[in-house]
């Protein structure tokens, strides 16, 4: 999948702003990486709760 694309789904995310995003980059490499990780793997971000990483 393009990387714009993805930058926009992460973007649609009800309750990922710029702060959860950063989060999540910061663990994750690349977008690519959120998008194919693990409801466990997300669930081990800062700020990221059960509902949010479903």
């Amino acid at each position: 999948m393009n990387e714009e694309i993805l930058y926009i789904w992460l973007s649609l995310i009800d309750g990922i702003g710029p702060v959860l995003g950063s989060e999540l980059l910061s663990k994750f490499e690349d977008v690519k990486s959120i998008y194919e990780a693990t409801y466990k793997d997300i669930l081990e971000v800062k700020g990221i709760g059960d509902k949010l990483a479903r």
